[in-house]
Formats: C-alpha cells, sequence, structure tokens
C-alpha cells in the first residue's frame, strides 16, 4: 500500500472511476448537484441503519441553514453548484439518534446508466459553526462528493500530515473543532470538480415541476445534467451538453455545440452553429421502456444521431447530416440539401424520412455490404417511395414520387 504526502489520498475515483458525480467527464469538469431534506413522511426505518441508530429525524430550519452554510465552503472551494430539491436529490439528508457514528454518507455513484440518490446523515442535533456537528457535516458532504478517509484505501497519507489542519475527512481529533476545509480538500475538490471560478456566470435553480434548469457562461464548456429531468442552457461557446437518465432538455444556442441525450426522453437543441447532437441510450435498465428522443438543428451545419431508440430528428435550416441508428427513426431534414445517413446499427429497422428531395438530399449508406445503387429495390405506391435491400433496411421516403437516381446515394 502506498503512502502519499498530498490530497490524492482522499481520492475515491481512483479506485472507482464512477465515484465522482461528473464521471461521465473528464476531472476537473464543473458540476451541479442537487441536494434534498428528507420530509418526515419520506424518512425510512432506522432498524435498517447502518451504524445501529434508534431513530431518524428531519432537520429543522436552523439545522438546514447550518447545512446550506456548509454546502458554500464546497462551492467556495471548487467548481460545485449546489441545487435544493424537495425530491430525492444526488445527496438525500436528515438526521438521528443513537448509533456508534457521528455522521455517514453514500459515496457518489455516476454512469451512463444511472445516477444514485445518495444518503447523508448526522448525529445530534447541535450543527452550528465551532461545533462537533458542523465539523461532522463537512466530513460527510466531503464523502457525497467522492473524498475517503486519507487512512483508508490506496494511497494511504503519511501519518504526520494527517490531521484537522489538512483534512476533514480525518479521523485524527486533536481535541477542538474546524470550521472550514482542510488545504487537501480543497485541492483534491478542485482537481475532481475544477476551481470556482469555472462556474462563474452560471446560474441554477429547480422549477415547481422538480426540474432543474442550469444556465451556463458564454464560455466554451462542459456542462452535465443533474440525476433527473433537466434544462441545459449552453449560451455562447463550443460546449458540451450531457444529459444523463432524466427527460432532459439540451439547448446549445450559439457555437459548434456537442449534445448527447443520454438516457430517457430526450429534447436537443443546436442553436446556431455547426453542432453534433446525439440521443444516446433510451431504455431505461428500471422500467424496459425506451422511447423516443426529439433532436433539433435549428441553423448551422449539424450532424444529429439518435442512438438507441425510436428517435425523431430535425434537421433545421443548415445543411445536415442525420442518423438515426438503431431503431425505428423519423427524420426531417429542413429546406437544405441534408444527407441521410444510415449504418449496420439500422438493420431490421423501418425508418422514415419525411420531406427528401426539399434540397439536394443524399441517402448515404456507410460501413454496411451495400455498394451500390443496383443493390437497392425502389418500390412507388400510395404516394410514398419506398427502398430496400433484402430485408435489411426498408426506409420510406413519404410524400416522395420522384425518381430515384444513383445520384442520390453514397456508398462509404
Amino acid at each position: 500500500m502506498a503512502e502519499v504526502s498530498d490530497y490524492t489520498a482522499l481520492l475515491y475515483y481512483t479506485s472507482a472511476e464512477q465515484g465522482r458525480w461528473n464521471s461521465l467527464a473528464a476531472t476537473g469538469t464543473q458540476t451541479v448537484v442537487t441536494y434534498s431534506f428528507v420530509a418526515p413522511e419520506d424518512l425510512g426505518s432506522a432498524s435498517d441503519d447502518p451504524y445501529g441508530a434508534t431513530s431518524y429525524w428531519s432537520f429543522n430550519s436552523t439545522q438546514q441553514a447550518y447545512f446550506r452554510q456548509a454546502l458554500a465552503e464546497f462551492e467556495d472551494a471548487a467548481g460545485l453548484i449546489f441545487v435544493e430539491t424537495s425530491g430525492p436529490a444526488m445527496i438525500n439528508v436528515f438526521g438521528y439518534d443513537g448509533g456508534s457514528a457521528a455522521g455517514w454518507a453514500d459515496l457518489p455513484w455516476a454512469t451512463s446508466y444511472s445516477t444514485s440518490n445518495g444518503e447523508l446523515a448526522i448525529e445530534g442535533g447541535s450543527m452550528a459553526p465551532g461545533t462537533y456537528g458542523y465539523e461532522t457535516a463537512l466530513h460527510e458532504i466531503g464523502h457525497a462528493l467522492g473524498l475517503k478517509h486519507p487512512h483508508d484505501g490506496d494511497p494511504t497519507l503519511e501519518e504526520h500530515l494527517d490531521t484537522q489542519e489538512n483534512t476533514v475527512m480525518t479521523y485524527s481529533y486533536a481535541g477542538y473543532n474546524v470550521s472550514e476545509l482542510g488545504v487537501f480538500d480543497v485541492q483534491a475538490l478542485s482537481h475532481i470538480y475544477g476551481d470556482a471560478a469555472s462556474t462563474e456566470g452560471w446560474n441554477s435553480y429547480v422549477r415547481d415541476s422538480g426540474t432543474v434548469v442550469i444556465n451556463s457562461s458564454a464560455r466554451a464548456e462542459t456542462v452535465l445534467a443533474v440525476g433527473g429531468d433537466t434544462v441545459i442552457r449552453g449560451r455562447a461557446g463550443s460546449d458540451s451538453l450531457i444529459g444523463r437518465e432524466g427527460d432532459d432538455r439540451l439547448i446549445g444556442n450559439l457555437g459548434r455545440d456537442t449534445l448527447t441525450g443520454g438516457r430517457g426522453e430526450d429534447t436537443l437543441i443546436g442553436g446556431r452553429g455547426n453542432d453534433l447532437l446525439m440521443g444516446g441510450q433510451d431504455d431505461d435498465p428500471y422500467s424496459g421502456n425506451g422511447e423516443d428522443d426529439l433532436l433539433r438543428g435549428v441553423s448551422g451545419r449539424d450532424t444529429l444521431y439518435g442512438g438507441d431508440g425510436n428517435d425523431r430528428l430535425f434537421g433545421g435550416s443548415g445543411r445536415d447530416r442525420l442518423s438515426g441508428g438503431d431503431g425505428s427513426d423519423v427524420m426531417t431534414g429542413g429546406s437544405h440539401g441534408d444527407t441521410f445517413v444510415f449504418v449496420s446499427a439500422d438493420f431490421f429497422d423501418s425508418n422514415e424520412i419525411t420531406d427528401f428531395g426539399r434540397g439536394r438530399d443524399k441517402i448515404e449508406f456507410s460501413g454496411t455490404t451495400l455498394t451500390s445503387f443496383s443493390d437497392l429495390t425502389v418500390t412507388q405506391a400510395g404516394g410514398d417511395t419506398t427502398i430496400s435491400y433484402f430485408g435489411y433496411y426498408e426506409i420510406e421516403l413519404s410524400g416522395y414520387t420522384g425518381t430515384l437516381t444513383e445520384d442520390h446515394f453514397l456508398f462509404t
């Protein structure tokens, strides 16, 4: 087991990459994290407490204010914004009596499939700055953001540095209480989530519906959705907007943006730029219902990729590339010459192009066994044209009655 003399002893994600809220992006990516104070009717049973608590209780207004004050210290230290919600959140906070620990918290867990709803519990009711309860709150929030004990795991912190001055994550209690983060805490958090300046110009809030809204700055940034329904507005700059498993609405606005819906029924709007829109995987691993993404370019040369699921792609007013991916997709190119791309993932699916021929449109078969126009069967009926290839493809050009020639196709 290695010993180190710096903040890396606090990094949980080095042993489990999913153990940070921004695991869908690079370390140093600023992140919005939701939290909630668990209401009395939503408290679980203390009989299941991991440290033997005798009862659970909800924070009162004073305790909530102190906890928000502790969260503000983390916002001042790193690229973090906390948004309070009324329902299940990424961090769910309550108190308890009895038991063998001063507090406990679940570490974060975030994958492309799901984002955890972790719990954070504090023993006893005193949480004012300067008390042991406030230091415990700092310690448990550290866990909830992906910090581990410096004496646990690999690496560990050199013993002479494992002090309260260096980190609130220490177990080396010197008989006094600290009310601020240690130098290693700030360094570890900045490493994971970037510095506090990275959220300058951001604005985030929750709607009455429970949807979280994130308005980023005019800089080029990566913006992650929270673990529930999220609206992200990218503003200016070439942004990367990334959804999670909620029903997200990602809006690129100005700049050359990349929008990835993730899992859920998402709406992706490229904005005015040359954008890349990707629906991601729709199939909800808990319900089994994979439904629709709506991807919409606005103006510019956009690339829209639907991913898994039955998607709707709208190219907008630019010369766009639209690829539905796996699933039965409906694609509308828009007013200019667009390229509709079909790959091997489209095998055995029925796809529809609603406006073929409005511009100098092309149909491209990419990375498939198709090599020439003569491989295709083209039929017309009821005012529509259908393109097929030995049962592998069925592409309907709705409302199109023109003559298709080799010039309408690309084989790559």
